[in-house]
């Protein structure tokens, strides 16, 4: 190998298109389809606090919360930075785990979520 040199994959920076702005955050779904239903509120998570539900994951820690609405109720849409809806979690402003996942899909009220635990707990028993 003397005299000769190795080449390196990024020997020259490669020019990139611009790219438009990016649009700020919004922590609500916004977009009415079959699976979001009507306007909800939601909190935003990093992209790695959405990995990590993606694989099965269902806590999310206070640092991987991007956005959170003021004054969020208990019960809340979690979205990734994108906007897809990751589920349902319960939302706590006091703990260091800030949201728990308690559903893949959006759970609209709290009549849902009621008969979803009394689901799991007739389940359970």
């Amino acid at each position: 190998m003397a005299g000769k040199t190795a080449k390196t994959r990024h020997s020259e920076p490669q020019s990139r298109a611009a790219r438009p702005p990016k649009k700020p955050l919004e922590a609500t779904i916004s977009e009415p389809s079959p699976s979001f239903g009507e306007q909800s509120v939601a909190a935003v998570i990093s992209r790695r606090a959405a990995d990590r539900l993606r694989a099965g994951h269902v806590w999310v820690y206070r640092s991987d919360v991007v956005s959170v609405p003021d004054e969020a109720p208990h019960l809340l849409a979690v979205t990734d930075q994108r906007g897809i809806l990751l589920g349902t979690a319960l939302y706590s402003a006091a703990s260091e785990i800030a949201l728990r996942l308690i559903s893949t899909e959006l759970i609209r009220n709290e009549a849902e979520w009621l008969d979803l635990l009394d689901a799991r707990v007739r389940a359970a028993i």
